[in-house]
């Protein structure tokens, strides 16, 4: 999942984008747990080097997009 939010940085991609990214097949109504649980893990993997140049800024009802401090 991260290499999608990298090679769209400062785009925000969709829920549906992301889960066809990770899962290469459809959503069929899980998709968005599963997006969500997956930004959840990279968001503190982030933190743990507090250094970090990026956040995943959260786009409420649409998705996410990666950005640069």
């Amino acid at each position: 999942m991260f290499p999608c939010l990298t090679q769209n940085t400062g785009r925000v991609l969709t829920f549906i984008q992301i889960y066809e990214h990770i899962r290469k097949e459809p959503d069929y109504g899980t998709g968005r747990e599963i997006v969500n649980h997956h930004v959840y893990r990279v968001r503190c993997k982030l933190n743990l080097g507090n250094a970090s140049d990026f956040y995943i800024r959260s786009v409420r009802g649409i998705g996410y997009s990666l950005e640069v401090r």
